[in-house]
């Protein structure tokens, strides 16, 4: 059974058991699954429920894209403490009357609302840093020993960072 990830804006009536289907087909037809190969498949394809996940209009798709590189650019600025040898992000995102929107961290911090938003949003990456290491996990087979004791270790590390986060 396959079903989006929460929080994934999946158009109304899109079934992600078809997506899935539709993905495998994409791999299947071009010997690999790579983000063009998707794009090109569901081109291929219109009325299929993967084609139904794209923007086909182009400029409104490439208005998307530039902002798809402004949350980038805005998620890549960092400040640096010199003095402390530290670094931290320089903006935070917060959701205020369902608008996403990126905001100086120490405003942030000072908002009671958009703190809570902001530590929601660490504890969601701290959750799905743990998912990705499960994961990992379960493919054994295909890791080696270094691998996997590394992956392990990280695991630990998560999971401390998981209880800290718990506590907030």
């Amino acid at each position: 059974m396959y079903k989006f990830r929460e929080g994934f804006p999946a158009p109304k009536g899109v079934s992600a058991e078809k997506v899935a289907a539709d993905l495998e087909k994409a791999r299947a037809e071009s010997g690999r699954l790579t983000a063009k190969s998707i794009v090109e498949y569901a081109q291929s394809n219109p009325g299929t429920d993967l084609s139904l996940c794209f923007e086909w209009d182009d400029s409104v798709a490439a208005e998307r894209y530039r902002e798809k590189q402004a949350s980038t650019l805005a998620r890549a600025i960092i400040i640096v403490d010199i003095s402390e040898e530290k670094e931290r992000p320089a903006l935070v995102l917060t959701v205020s009357e369902n608008v996403r929107q990126y905001v100086p961290a120490e405003i942030a911090m000072q908002d009671s609302n958009m703190a809570k938003i902001a530590i929601n949003r660490a504890k969601g990456l701290v959750s799905a840093a743990q998912s990705a290491l499960d994961t990992l996990l379960e493919m054994r087979a295909e890791l080696t020993p270094g691998q996997k004791k590394s992956i392990q270790a990280a695991k630990k590390h998560i999971e401390r960072a998981a209880r800290a986060a718990a506590g907030i």
